[in-house]
Formats: structure tokens, C-alpha cells, sequence
């Protein structure tokens, strides 16, 4: 059985590349991230009832190095109670 705290590979691909290039996606996705999130067909029991929206994001490079390393393997997205983030693994 599937961790519902781990956001899947192929959601964590998609979520990092608009978050690394469309400057739309993003706004929404800091205005309400549960949904765009649930829009992205990340399945519900994944997310918390209510995310608030973010104030800040990181820039469009820091998704696109996540993306990278999501790509290669070497990192984790995990979903728990904040929007999902990208956990470097380090000495790989």
C-alpha cells in the first residue's frame, strides 16, 4: 500500500515543472494550493482538509533544480501537513 504522505513521482514531475515555468499556475497555486493541487489529480486523502495560501514561493529556478533531482531519483516529495516540498538527498 502507497504512503499517503508521499506525493507520487508523476504528480511531484508535473507540480515542478508548472511551478518552474508558468507564471499562472503558480498565482493559483499560492492562492490555494489544495486545489490546484487536487486540479493536478493528486488524490484527496494525500492532501490536509485546508492549506492556506502561501505568501511567498521559492523562484522558478529552485522548482526546476527540484525537478531535476525528482527526475533522477534523488529526492522525495512528501505532502504531511504544508504544501509539498522537495527533500534533497544528500552524497548520492
Amino acid at each position: 500500500m502507497a504512503d499517503a504522505t508521499v506525493l507520487s513521482k508523476p504528480h511531484a514531475i508535473t507540480l515542478l515543472q508548472k511551478l518552474s515555468t508558468d507564471d499562472k499556475f503558480r498565482k493559483a497555486y499560492a492562492a490555494n494550493p489544495r486545489d490546484t493541487l487536487l486540479g493536478l489529480g493528486v488524490p484527496e486523502n494525500c492532501l490536509p482538509k485546508s492549506m492556506a495560501p502561501l505568501t511567498t514561493l521559492a523562484d522558478k529556478k529552485a522548482f526546476e533544480e527540484g525537478l531535476t533531482q525528482v527526475k533522477a531519483d534523488a529526492a522525495d516529495c512528501h505532502t504531511c501537513l504544508i504544501p509539498p516540498h522537495v527533500q534533497m538527498r544528500k552524497g548520492k
